[in-house]
């Protein structure tokens, strides 16, 4: 039996419809398929994504702990200081490291505490060692200085009569390996006054009190706030020694019987400061306790083929000056 022609186009057609709908239902297939497996892996990398920040916020959460419960802990040595502040890291270390291994992740975090000292006089009195030594040094060799501000009384300030007198005056020096830098405190009148620099380089009073380096504020007390740059709440540019030294540097307090108040001094150092010249808190004298002045840090987050690294530092006062 022979077929027609027109029999033969309609099988042939027919054919061609078949293959055409297998066609689109495989890739139909392939379609879903590969929505699926996106889906999963990006459930899968967002699942480990998470995990990753999560362990990092509370590391960095953990940190900041540590540190204020180091600094609260009145230490008064530098080894003690960074004991404390180790115990409470490694411990809570520890902890995430045995949970992290229960679920295949590896966890670590690698720090550096930089120990340095919290100087404070804060009863009313003048501003000698606890034995009354006038010219002293309470601070050499600091990577960093943080807070620094002193509040002074105004009538018992010296009150000098000439530029060369002011040098009889309280003096705070700063200085480097190779630069020192001078600011005098004084009183005229009901003003308390700063000078930085040389004062014997001004011809009077007058033009010393005109002078860029000078400030003066009128209060029975002020404070002098190297921090922020500021005597009495006004700004003060004659504060700023940072501009003009670079590297590690000494503190020296010099006619130091010639004021009276109070004062709060941080710096970076674990041995920028004689213990020996300092007493124990709440003695009248000036105090010295040990503290993370900063923390130096890097967390390690492991799981499957996802790797999380971040270094981070945690340095929360403002610093007056930085090697």
């Amino acid at each position: 039996m022979q077929l027609r022609s027109e029999d033969r186009s309609r099988g042939q057609v027919i054919i061609v419809a078949a293959l055409v709908i297998a066609a689109i239902f495989v890739g139909l297939a392939l379609v879903l398929n590969s929505g699926i497996y996106a889906e999963n892996l990006s459930s899968r990398e967002t699942t480990d994504t998470d995990g990753a920040l999560s362990f990092t916020l509370a590391t960095d959460e953990t940190i900041a702990e540590a540190y204020e419960r180091t600094n609260s802990a009145n230490e008064s040595d530098a080894s003690g200081a960074e004991t404390t502040f180790n115990d409470t890291m490694d411990s809570w270390e520890s902890a995430q490291q045995r949970r992290g291994a229960m679920q295949g992740i590896g966890i670590d975090v690698e720090h550096t505490a930089h120990v340095g000292w919290r100087l404070e006089q804060d009863s009313n009195r003048n501003f000698t060692s606890n034995s009354r030594t006038v010219d002293w040094k309470p601070v050499d060799g600091a990577s960093g200085v943080g807070a620094f501000a002193m509040e002074v009384t105004q009538s018992e300030l010296y009150d000098p009569s000439t530029p060369n007198d002011v040098t009889n005056s309280f003096r705070v020096r700063v200085s480097n390996s190779s630069e020192d830098w001078d600011l005098y405190v004084f009183q005229n009148g009901t003003d308390v006054v700063v000078h930085s620099g040389d004062p014997a380089t001004q011809s009077d009073m007058a033009s010393l009190f005109g002078d860029d380096g000078t400030c003066r504020g009128g209060a029975t007390s002020a404070v002098v706030n190297f921090t922020n740059e500021s005597l009495a709440g006004a700004n003060c540019d004659a504060l700023n020694f940072s501009d003009d030294l670079n590297g590690s540097v000494s503190i020296s307090f010099d006619n130091s019987e010639s004021v009276e108040g109070t004062y709060n001094l941080v710096v970076n150092g674990s041995n920028a400061v004689d213990t020996t010249d300092f007493d124990d808190p709440n003695s009248g004298n000036p105090t010295a306790q040990a503290v993370v002045y900063s923390v130096s840090y890097a967390s390690h987050y492991e799981k499957a083929d996802m790797t999380y690294e971040r270094r981070g530092t945690h340095a929360v006062r403002e610093e007056t000056y930085a090697s």
